[in-house]
């Protein structure tokens, strides 16, 4: 195998899918979290179907304040439901997600692959409104 830095899996057919980049890791409480995992764990009760991609995640690091971890989905996963499977999967707790939010589609680009600068910029767009909602609290 050529070391590429791309994460895959052979599917029940013996076909190569590709499945995300070793880049994709956050920094929670001192401990790396490999996002393409934490999506794996999930696509087992979410898997994708015919019409696209069920689940996403993201994150986005800031500085001196919380990490959030964001499962996208397009069929109303919530946090709760997304730690259960998690925690079914074996996945410890500090590597759980702080936020759920819905889309239409996983937005993907013209190859096929998670657009994630898109789902980056959505969940920017939901840390600042969380944060303007503390604020005014």
């Amino acid at each position: 195998w050529y070391k590429t830095g791309d994460l895959g899996y052979l599917d029940d057919d013996g076909n190569l899918v590709l499945a995300g980049r070793i880049k994709r890791f956050v920094k929670v409480a001192g401990e790396m979290v490999s996002l393409p995992a934490l999506e794996a764990a999930l696509r087992t009760q979410w898997p994708d179907t015919k019409d696209g991609k069920r689940v996403a995640v993201e994150a986005v690091e800031r500085s001196g304040k919380k990490t959030h971890i964001c499962v996208f989905s397009t069929c109303n996963v919530s946090v709760h439901a997304a730690s259960k499977a998690l925690l079914a999967a074996g996945v410890a707790a500090v590597q759980h997600p702080t936020l759920a939010l819905p889309v239409d589609a996983v937005p993907l680009l013209g190859t096929g692959k998670v657009d994630y600068k898109t789902l980056k910029a959505r969940l920017a767009d939901a840390v600042v409104a969380l944060d303007a909602a503390d604020d005014d609290a």
